[in-house]
């Protein structure tokens, strides 16, 4: 392969996608890296993803197929909260101070407004965020492997639990016998 061509095939992966919209992944909050790789999704952490997405202006598309692909767990779940908080925050043309995130344009904490407001509203208070990139979590060298493996094209998809449905697995459990 030409070297124009295999550059243009590593910029396609989700996480470069995402990241021309809003600068490194090194440069994003702390908190926002850890949900996205290392944690199982949970609505409080989809809902912190959402609006971190969101407010900066990634689409939806753009936004779900980079968590779903740096975090490779609950990839229904992911989906199918990411359109209800979009959803949400999309139909509230008025509402003022829906969900606050952290902006990369002020570089601060900033409130997702109704479309009617204009630019940016800082949240004075939100606490600020102090912790950016990788290395301040505590799993840094997982987190690490993780944006590789997306930026390879390799994925981070999760396997389950025990590998087997649940009726598998109580077949293998013995009797008891009453007496």
């Amino acid at each position: 392969m030409e070297p124009a061509v295999v550059a243009a095939v590593i910029a396609r992966d989700p996480l470069s996608i995402v990241e021309n919209r809003l600068g490194s992944v090194q440069t994003w909050p702390t908190y926002v890296i850890t949900y996205m790789f290392a944690e199982d999704p949970t609505m409080p952490s989809v809902r912190m993803v959402a609006a971190f997405m969101y407010g900066n202006n990634v689409p939806l598309r753009e936004a779900i197929e980079c968590y779903q692909a740096c975090n490779g767990g609950r990839l229904r779940f992911i989906d199918e909260s990411m359109h209800e908080w979009y959803y949400i925050w999309d139909r509230s043309w008025c509402k003022w101070h829906m969900e606050a995130y952290y902006s990369v344009e002020i570089r601060a904490m900033a409130w997702i407004n109704g479309k009617t407001s204009e630019g940016v509203e800082p949240c004075s208070t939100a606490a600020p965020v102090v912790y950016f990139g990788v290395e301040p979590s505590c799993c840094a060298r997982l987190i690490q492997g993780a944006i590789d493996n997306v930026r390879e094209g390799r994925g981070n998809a999760r396997n389950q639990l025990f590998r087997q449905p649940l009726a598998e697995i109580d077949m293998n459990i013995q009797k008891r016998k009453c007496n």
